[in-house]
């Protein structure tokens, strides 16, 4: 139950799920507790679901009222101050030019093997050695790309504010492994580096940027109230 409010209400800026940590509230049994959802287009909304920039907004939707029904939800958002990355220049500054274009449909037929990442107009092309990003912003390199790499929130102050075209390693995109239990691990600790290549050292050698471990507010989802859905 828990990964349904995490798909429900995830920010507009977040790519993919709300992370667990930005969920306050949770009463126990929802990370628990086991639940089949099984729902039905509706023929009108037919058609806009088969667009793929749309069904993302459209299945939170969905997600919401069924909450909202069945479970009595109600909820809010309000923030926390977390530890973050600040996302900076490095010492030798940018490694990576402006666009060469950020018109999406000549993105898509320079770029035919590649995803548009939604709502921003940002190519993807994923290769098995690296990752190349056409038309991508620092906001959205910071929003959307990199936390589920860090394991952390990170805020963009590069200062930079145009579109870009540059490339990582795809070994680097990896989300990081699991944490094995400790007594105790210092905030500002970074993730513990993949077997191939971490994200703290492909952002200084690939792109002349570096991630600076901070403190910051995050946006927060809080349950004000939530019961076990009702019965069919």
């Amino acid at each position: 139950m828990f990964a349904i409010f995490q798909w429900a209400y995830a920010l507009p800026n977040q790519r993919g799920l709300l992370r667990g940590d930005q969920i306050v509230g949770d009463p126990g049994w929802l990370t628990g507790e086991l639940y089949d959802v099984v729902a039905k287009v509706d023929q009108a909304d037919l058609a806009d679901w088969q667009k793929p920039e749309m069904r993302q907004t459209m299945l939170r939707a969905m997600l919401q009222a069924m909450l909202a029904e069945r479970c009595k939800v109600v909820v809010h958002y309000g923030s926390k101050e977390v530890p973050v990355y600040d996302l900076v220049i490095a010492k030798d500054g940018p490694k990576f030019k402006q666009a060469e274009t950020v018109d999406t449909a000549e993105l898509r037929r320079k770029h035919p093997a590649g995803g548009m990442m939604r709502g921003s107009g940002t190519m993807a092309v994923q290769g098995p050695d690296k990752t190349q990003f056409y038309a991508i912003s620092m906001a959205i390199l910071a929003n959307t790309i990199l936390p589920s790499v860090a394991d952390r929130p990170v805020v963009d102050k590069t200062g930079l504010t145009g579109y870009y075209d540059l490339a990582l390693p795809s070994s680097a995109l990896k989300p990081p492994p699991p944490l094995p239990p400790v007594a105790s691990q210092p905030l500002d600790a970074p993730s513990p580096p993949l077997e191939d290549e971490s994200i703290f050292t492909a952002l200084p050698e690939a792109l002349g940027l570096r991630l600076e471990p901070a403190k910051g507010q995050v946006e927060t989802l809080v349950i004000d109230h939530v019961e076990r859905p009702s019965e069919n």
